[in-house]
């Protein structure tokens, strides 16, 4: 139409809606597709409608693109994509620049079209983040919840994180766990964050803090597998969890964290019955190591969890050990968590009950009262986690004696005059 130049060259100013509206619709205008490219080339320098031009651009007939225009706008893109910072990257507008780069390409001339590629991706990868998404819902999401907001009273919120701004604590406390008291956001806490650096290797570690820290507010840099390994080197002989005192360079307070135990440390004490337990501190250490939060024994605790009164007839001695120190390792349908998104949430817990109008879900094991319900017609999938809702390390403050005495009263199914509290022969 004689006045589609004036679209983009205005006399005044308008509104930038106005701007990124008529950018919009002008790709819908055929027959200029060559002239639209160039136009919107230049739109795509301009912080204000630079999403709206990339948007058109992806809408227009890709066969008329001109090869020497591609190749001057993918210039540009390089030079904007590699100033996207990292808790840009994993959005939408960020996904419009990658896709533009590789379209950009494909309209040039082959010789030049292959170091574009490699230099897109190389300075626009997003690999890293991809990765550490899927290693935190696999590891961190039971505990610190989809958008990173924690569990009240139990795991700190990952948001706007003062623990995550420096890298160095960051990834300490990933490779050798840490233990309370603890404060964010004027909160309190004193629970065991498990070591992971057995769990993951260097590379899976480098992604989950890149991706935490680039998230829900936070803002870091990448964190690199060397610098991983290099700290996983320097601390090779640690075996207790940090606290808050080390990791500021404090004098350590005292602690409660004893060790990582296995089957293997307690192996030649269960080799035998147990006997000759004490039926108080047993009970004491039960109910300490918060088990009644989520179990039930002789119709005392909460049933968010198997009701332990009857555990004895399923698992004994080293069988029973084994299920607290690797609960993941077998769920029971029953108790499995699940991972549901809907429309507008990302939410892990326990599916209490459901039906055709609801599911009511517990996604906080310390606070099982707190029942989340969603409509069904809201939920757009629902997949089981590989995650028990029991975390590990539950015994690791725990000394061996206590742990065999809780063995004992799990055995005993509370019943003080069990032959485990008798004295042997």
């Amino acid at each position: 139409p004689p006045d589609r130049q004036n679209v983009f060259e205005p006399e005044s100013d308008p509104p930038a809606l106005v701007h990124q509206l008529a950018i919009d619709a002008v790709v819908k205008i055929s027959g200029h597709e060559a002239e639209t490219f160039a136009d919107l080339s230049g739109f795509v320098a301009d912080q204000r409608y630079r999403d709206t031009a990339i948007a058109a651009l992806l809408k227009l007939d890709q066969r008329s693109w001109p090869s020497f225009a591609a190749k001057a706008l993918g210039g540009d893109m390089l030079s904007i994509v590699a100033a996207t910072p990292l808790h840009q990257r994993q959005s939408q507008r960020y996904r419009n620049m990658i896709e533009l780069g590789e379209k950009l390409a494909q309209a040039m001339p082959t010789a030049e079209a292959e170091p574009f590629r490699r230099t897109l991706a190389e300075i626009g990868s997003s690999e890293q983040l991809d990765s550490g998404k899927l290693v935190y819902m696999k590891t961190c999401v039971n505990c610190h919840q989809p958008g990173g907001g924690g569990l009240p009273g139990a795991f700190p919120s990952l948001i706007n994180s003062p623990w995550l701004q420096n890298g160095e604590h960051a990834t300490r406390i990933v490779l050798g766990g840490m233990m309370g008291p603890l404060e964010v956001d004027g909160k309190k806490f004193n629970s065991l964050m498990e070591p992971l650096g057995g769990a993951l290797n260097d590379q899976e570690i480098a992604a989950v803090l890149t991706y935490v820290r680039n998230n829900w507010g936070n803002r870091g840099e990448a964190i690199g597998e060397d610098q991983v390994a290099a700290l996983r080197r320097k601390n090779e002989n640690r075996r207790a969890p940090w606290t808050v005192a080390e990791l500021l360079g404090q004098e350590p307070g005292e602690t409660h964290f004893v060790r990582n135990w296995s089957i293997d440390d307690l192996r030649a004490d269960l080799a035998r019955p147990l006997s000759g337990r004490s039926f108080i501190n047993a009970k004491a250490t039960f109910i300490s190591a918060t088990c009644t939060s989520c179990h039930r024994m002789k119709g005392e605790g909460t049933e968010l969890g198997p009701d332990l009164t009857e555990v004895d007839k399923k698992y004994k001695g080293a069988a029973l050990l084994r299920e607290i120190l690797e609960p993941s390792k077998l769920i029971e349908q029953k108790y499995r968590s699940y991972l549901i998104e809907t429309e507008d949430d990302l939410l892990v817990g326990l599916i209490l009950s459901e039906d055709d109008q609801a599911v009511r879900v517990a996604t906080n094991p310390l606070q099982p009262d707190e029942v989340i319900e969603i409509p069904v017609d809201e939920i757009e999938s629902k997949q089981p986690t590989t995650l028990s809702i029991m975390p590990a390390g539950l015994l690791d403050m725990l000394e061996k004696q206590q742990i065999l005495d809780l063995l004992a009263y799990l055995e005993s199914g509370g019943d003080p005059d069990h032959p485990v509290f008798k004295p042997s022969n």
